[in-house]
């Protein structure tokens, strides 16, 4: 006789009915029972919280009731050749809910033999969470596959776990010769710099890294790439993720760009210095003889003179402070640290501020090529005018060294400071920035308030060019 009811059921199991209804009930997953011909005849909490049944309404309802489709096959083949423990049918499929919604499922069906028939036993799991989840992976997938950019995943020893078409394209490399190895066999990057000693464990310890590196492709060829990186953790598995831009070109350009806006600058600056200043200097001269003139016959006209060639006289210097900013004597043809000096001295000049200078490897220093040169002193001339018109500080340190690796730039102030993250957008802490980067350099700003502001920019030697 088929058994078709809750109570005839576990009357025939053998481990016990309190035994058996405890037993399900303890599962962390919902348990379905049926008969044969597919009614419901034991479900767990679980179950009737899944399908949004209480108090036994799911019992007497088949299996295709609550769960599209049903079974995936009839009960009586579940019992392949009468082996139950590898009978397990394992499937997704959607429940049916109460209230009319609908739920997606893992499920997996067993055969549970009693009283010489076969019943079915089934697991069900909501997996509306990992379904979800796989939906968002699915989509990240796809973006990371269009990106041009290079995406690649490292653990934390610097072993590829993934690495996208756009990776494969920069570096030419493909995924499968990348996987699970180390990013550094694949990767050279400029200053000896390697993922696993030094990028991850700065990722690590400050939460992003941003910079523009150059990408060794040979050692006559090189890509400038603007990397990023932060820590993440996927799954058990914890790391970082790289995101790298090939800005060659765009470097190439603003290079470019730099060096005309330089010369146009030196230009007027020139301009200024040959042409205005002698001609403020001449009319100096003339009101000098004027007030000369004037001294013999009308006093007053004399002491008016006098205000107006002091007054000259101050524009004119006004003018040849302005030509120096814009065209320092170090593109005018004296060394650097000369350069240097005069801006400090013009600075210094009438300002209640302290100004200390410390060259080391002076020599060296006035070999650097142009390009760096010109670079340093305007990151030095933005850095000194921040420190004059914004710290309020009485005493301003410049040093700056040298070898044959690297150039050491440090400018730092007593002054008020300020929190980075508040003013690191200014146009000239940007310009600054922008300036190491494109010689390869780094600068790093350290500053709270009432603790002055440090200002260090490292730009390596073999960068120049």
């Amino acid at each position: 006789m088929e058994i078709s009811t809750k109570s005839e059921f576990l009357s025939r199991v053998e481990i016990g009915n309190e035994q058996f209804r405890l037993l399900v009930e303890a599962s962390p997953f919902g348990i379905l029972i049926a008969s044969s011909d597919e009614k419901i005849v034991l479900v767990n909490r679980f179950a009737e919280d899944l399908f949004g049944y209480r108090g036994g309404e799911l019992s007497g309802l088949t299996i295709a009731d609550v769960i599209e489709g049903g079974l995936p096959m009839p009960p009586a083949k579940l019992d392949i050749v009468g082996k139950v423990d590898t009978a397990t049918i394992h499937s997704e499929g959607v429940a049916r809910r109460s209230d009319g919604g609908t739920v997606p499922l893992e499920m997996a069906f067993s055969p549970l033999p009693c009283g010489g028939r076969i019943y079915v036993i089934a697991t069900i799991t909501d997996v509306t969470e990992k379904k979800e989840n796989e939906s968002q992976l699915a989509f990240l997938a796809d973006v990371m596959e269009r990106l041009y950019e290079a995406v690649i995943f490292l653990d934390d020893t610097g072993r590829v776990c993934f690495w996208n078409p756009g990776a494969s394209s920069m570096f030419d490399v493909a995924e499968e010769e990348v996987m699970g190895r180390r990013v550094d066999q694949f990767i050279t990057l400029d200053r000896d710099r390697r993922f696993a000693g030094d990028l991850i464990p700065r990722v690590e310890k400050s939460g992003r890294f941003e910079q523009t590196v150059t990408y060794q492709i040979s050692s006559k060829e090189s890509k400038r790439l603007r990397l990023k990186g932060a820590p993440v953790t996927w799954g058990d598995l914890r790391g970082s993720v790289w995101l790298a831009n090939d800005i060659t070109r765009e470097a190439r350009l603003e290079a470019e760009i730099v060096n005309v806006a330089e010369n146009e600058q030196r230009r007027i600056g020139q301009d200024i210095h040959d042409d205005l200043c002698s001609q403020i200097a001449a009319i100096g001269c003339l009101v000098e003889v004027l007030e000369k003139d004037a001294s013999l016959s009308n006093g007053n006209e004399a002491r008016s003179l006098a205000k107006i060639a002091a007054m000259i006289c101050e524009a004119g210097e006004t003018a040849r402070r302005i030509a120096a900013g814009l065209a320092p004597s170090k593109m005018m043809g004296a060394c650097f640290t000369t350069a240097i000096r005069s801006l400090v001295e013009t600075r210094q000049a009438g300002s209640p501020i302290r100004f200390s200078l410390n060259f080391e490897n002076e020599s060296l220093l006035d070999e650097l090529d142009d390009e760096t040169a010109i670079h340093l002193y305007r990151i030095i001339q933005e850095a000194m005018n921040n420190a004059c018109k914004h710290s309020h500080a009485s005493q301003i340190n410049l040093d700056l060294s040298t070898d044959d690796s690297a150039v050491w730039l440090v400018v730092f102030d007593n002054g008020e400071g300020f929190m980075p993250d508040l003013r690191d957008s200014g146009m000239g802490l940007l310009t600054m920035r922008r300036r190491a980067e494109m010689m390869g350099g780094e600068l790093q700003i350290s500053s709270s308030p009432d603790e002055g502001t440090r200002i260090k920019c490292v730009v390596p030697l073999q960068e120049r060019g």
